[in-house]
Formats: structure tokens, C-alpha cells, sequence
């Protein structure tokens, strides 16, 4: 993969030594690696591609996916107290497009698609977990957001 190239490591570590990391003592190491594999990632062909803080691609530092998303778990009776919140997650991460369709799956060919599918991923990943476990187990193989 072109993550083992060296003279892409060290394109990225020459970038990234010279960003400022003045937040980096509140971030562990697990956080600190995201953030560095979610850069790496943007580059594509030795060249870096910029991505708005407010597109729906761009990964913040603290997106992962060991924080939930909401604290109500969807489980049929609750629907409007766990959508609303939902709602406004995925609105403050930047991350709505992917279910209401303002941000479909790239082609193929697109540099955009390896973040795009990571993304589509991550959100896949905070839906699926907001749900009750009988749920759950009914839409664990959906592959899009959209699906769910």
C-alpha cells in the first residue's frame, strides 16, 4: 500500500513536523495517531489535498469511534427523543450529508472515495451503535449510511 512507501513517510513527517501542535498534550496517543493517519490519508500521489474543516470529509481530531454519538439508544419506543439528538450530533460534526443525501458515495475513480468511505464508516459506525441491540442486529451488514 502507498502508506509503506518511504518517500511518503517522510513527505508526511517533513509536513507534519512543521504544523503546530500547541492542543497536543490534551490528545492521547490513540487520538494523536488518528489525527495523523487521517492527514496521511489526504495526500494521494505526493500531493495534499485540502479539505475544509466544515466539508463532510474532513476527519476532526476527536472523531473516533469509541465515543458514542448520542447517550439514548434507539430501541423502537423512543424514536423522537433519539432522533432529535442524533440530528444535531452528526449536524455539529459535519457529518449530516451522508443521510440526507447531499454527500453520495464518490465513483471509483475519485481521490475522494478513500475518505469518503472512512467517513461513510465512521458514521455507519455511531448509527449502528446508537441502536438497541435487537435493531442492531437487523442492519449490522448495511454498508451505506443511506441504507440505515
Amino acid at each position: 500500500m502507498f502508506l509503506q512507501s518511504t518517500s511518503y513517510l517522510t513527505k508526511v513527517q517533513n509536513h507534519i513536523s512543521r504544523v503546530s501542535f500547541s492542543w497536543y498534550p490534551f490528545l492521547g496517543s490513540n487520538s494523536l495517531q488518528f489525527l495523523l493517519m487521517s492527514y496521511a490519508l489526504t495526500i494521494q500521489d505526493h500531493r495534499l489535498r485540502h479539505i475544509e474543516p466544515t466539508n463532510p470529509l474532513f476527519i476532526q481530531p476527536l472523531d473516533n469511534l469509541g465515543r458514542p454519538l448520542v447517550l439514548n439508544i434507539f430501541n423502537r419506543e423512543n424514536y423522537d427523543n433519539w432522533k432529535r439528538p442524533v440530528i444535531l450530533a452528526l449536524s455539529a460534526k459535519h457529518k449530516i450529508a451522508f443521510i440526507d443525501c447531499s454527500c453520495p458515495r464518490t465513483n471509483s475513480t475519485s481521490p475522494w472515495l478513500t475518505l469518503w468511505q472512512r467517513n461513510n464508516a465512521m458514521v455507519l459506525s455511531w448509527l449502528v451503535n446508537s441502536l438497541s441491540e435487537n435493531i442492531r442486529n437487523n442492519v449490522l451488514y448495511f454498508e451505506i449510511t443511506l441504507e440505515l
